[in-house]
């Protein structure tokens, strides 16, 4: 069983341009769009609600130099005289929640208020023609964390200490700070409040690299959804990726797949997605949005 990092966070298509005429962006995942010079007016080309159905969508926003554009696809960008814009599409799991968690679209964001975004952006452009390396992928979440600013309050949960001391290093590498816990993810609801929490993301299997015969349980695992649904606020979205094979065999897999048809639908929206030709195990998602 291998771990795919660009499940959680991955790079897309690059757009580097000064453009002459309207730029619409397409595709799954997030757009984070730096306007370096110039002006544009950003709007949404369908207002169709968002994956979680509680953003706010717009009229169309004029924004200058200095400014980020956060939204989904299809994005319009339309030049007021001369620019250039630097847009990066995000997409993996850790993407689509951030997406979820924004209260209206497109989102607008002055530089200043994530300093390190424009350096970001720009490293993430030289990636543009590797985009599933795993240096692509830090960067894409560290540009994640960056984003969330100093408001926003990231948790991590594991029961291994290499896993926390990796952890912790990349964040150290990376300038980016979360509170990262050497616990069991059941234990989450002793650290956050009661709905919350905008956006939950698991990975049930075992640490990449680490030991094979340590893994995640279905008992734990099960309680860990149901204090996560607790956590998280109306309107949030969880996400799974439930690896399964090898060591840890498929019980947790059964065992969390039939929890998830027991859930009440009048109160949670779960989406459940396969591969159509993906050999070997690979692992499944799936995504809970509280209603």
């Amino acid at each position: 069983m291998l771990y795919d990092w660009t499940s959680t966070a991955a790079l897309g298509v690059v757009r580097d341009i000064q453009p002459q005429e309207p730029l619409t962006l397409t595709g799954e995942g997030l757009w984070v769009c730096l306007i370096s010079s110039g002006r544009c007016t950003a709007s949404l080309t369908d207002a169709s609600p968002s994956p979680a159905g509680s953003a706010l969508i717009l009229p169309p926003q004029s924004a200058a130099a200095g400014h980020l554009v956060l939204s989904r696809a299809p994005l319009t960008l339309t030049p007021e005289g001369e620019s250039h814009l630097l847009c990066i599409q995000l997409t993996g799991q850790a993407a689509v929640q951030f997406l979820a968690g924004l209260t209206e679209l497109p989102f607008l964001a002055r530089g200043e208020t994530c300093p390190a975004a424009a350096e970001l952006l720009g490293r993430l452009a030289a990636e543009a023609d590797t985009p599933r390396s795993r240096a692509a992928s830090q960067l894409a979440f560290a540009l994640l964390c960056e984003l969330a600013g100093e408001g926003g309050r990231v948790l991590a949960f594991d029961v291994q200490e290499d896993a926390v001391r990796q952890t912790n290093e990349l964040l150290a590498r990376e300038g980016k700070h979360a509170e990262v816990h050497l616990d069991s993810h059941a234990h989450m609801e002793s650290y956050a409040a009661p709905e919350s929490v905008d956006c939950i993301v698991f990975n049930f299997g075992r640490l990449p690299g680490g030991d094979p015969h340590i893994f995640t349980q279905a008992d734990s695992s099960i309680e860990a959804v149901n204090a996560g649904l607790r956590l998280l606020k109306p309107g949030g979205v969880m996400a799974l990726a439930i690896y399964y094979g090898g060591e840890n065999g498929y019980g947790e897999r059964d065992a969390l797949l039939a929890h998830l048809k027991t859930l009440d639908d009048r109160k949670y929206s779960v989406l459940v997605c396969d591969w159509a030709n993906r050999r070997n195990d690979p692992p499944i998602p799936a995504f809970l949005f509280k209603d």
